[in-house]
Formats: C-alpha cells, structure tokens, sequence
C-alpha cells in the first residue's frame, strides 16, 4: 500500500493560452504559459505532441515485454534499431503505435509480428492504464503488455520480420537472468532504452524489493 492519496488532485498552475508552434508530419510543438497558483512567476513551458494520434484513441502507443520459452530455457525478445535522434542503434522492447480502430492488445500483437516474426502464444498481461514518457518534454503515453511465445511451432522456428521499407530492425535474444550483464557489456557503442534498462535492473533486484 502507497502512503500519501493521490485521487482528485487538482493542477497547482493555472494554464494558459496554449497554442502549436510547429506542426508537422508526425510530431507537433506547443507552448503554455503557466503560472504557479494566482500569484506565481509567469513562464512559457514548451512541449512536444504526436501528431498522428487519434483524437478517439486513448494511448499512443504499446510496448510488448515478449518471453520466448525455446530449448528448456527463458529469452527476453529484445529489438535493435537505429534512432536518428540519438544518432546511433538503440537496444528496445517491440513497440509501434495504436492505429485508429485498433485495440491496443491487437496492436502490440501485429507490432511483435512485425518486428520480430514471432507469434505470441499466449498474453501474460492486458494493457492496463497509461504509462507518460518523458511527462517533462512531451504528452506521448504508453502502455505495456507481457506476452509469451511459445517457440516450437512452426511459425516461431523460423520467424519472418514483416518490416516497412524504411525500417531496419534486428532481434536480439537474451537469457532472462543474462539481461543487465548484455545491457551493460554493450558500453558506448549501443544505446539502451530507458524501459528496457528500468526492467533489466527490476530483474537483477528483485530480490531486494
């Protein structure tokens, strides 16, 4: 149990005149200014927005945690893709965003589909709530299911990526137990998501929790 309540909290700034500074394909910039209570220091706090987000669509985009049993034995399914961003190949779970219509469990399945080939067997756990990324930069949410595959079928023997043309997406397997150690052995040369590296370190300590 949580200590503190954390239900109907209301904003502590007062918020005003926002506007798109920039609109674009697949992102937008917006400013707000903002002030805290009514007698605080006004500023102008800048953000960014997916622009392809459907107003009727709750969440963004979903994340997969994909458990691949094979061999008597337990492998994380892990993506590696270059981030023009960060300028360099990024170590990350399957991921896309929510399509309109789509569920968000159909849209982490067809994501791992493409991906990484693999089928899933069997949905651990259902998305649940939204999850922010990076709630001081920009509004883009998530949400998290965990899946396993199951890896003796004949679709899981031979796994086929189902890739866009401008995609160039590797997949990694790592033992459960070996995650943290490959994270960190990889140095400079890779990055590594935040939410991969956050449940890498939760399986290394989970003792201690």
């Amino acid at each position: 149990m949580a200590d503190g309540n954390m239900n109907n909290e209301e904003c502590p700034y007062v918020l005003w005149d926002e506007k798109v500074v920039f609109d674009g394909r697949w992102m937008r910039a917006k400013q707000v200014n903002f002030k805290k209570g009514t007698d605080g220091k006004p500023g102008v706090w800048q953000m960014s927005s997916r622009a392809t987000k459907p107003k009727d669509v709750e969440v963004a985009g979903i994340c997969v945690i994909a458990i691949l049993k094979k061999n008597g034995k337990k492998f994380i399914v892990l993506v590696k893709q270059y981030r023009i961003p960060v300028k360099s190949y990024c170590i990350e779970f399957a991921a896309g965003l929510v399509d309109n219509g789509d569920s968000v469990t159909s849209a982490g399945l067809r994501e791992l589909k493409e991906e990484t080939g693999y089928t899933a067997s069997k949905v651990i756990s259902q998305p649940r709530n939204i999850q922010c990324l990076n709630p001081g930069l920009t509004d883009d949410s998530v949400q998290f299911m965990v899946v396993e595959i199951d890896g003796d079928p004949p679709e899981n023997l031979n796994p086929v990526q189902c890739l866009e043309e401008d995609e160039t997406v590797s997949v990694i397997l790592v033992e459960t137990g070996e995650l943290l150690t490959y994270l960190d052995s990889l140095g400079k040369s890779v990055q590594v998501e935040a939410m991969v590296y956050s449940f890498a370190l939760a399986l290394n300590f989970q003792s201690f929790f």
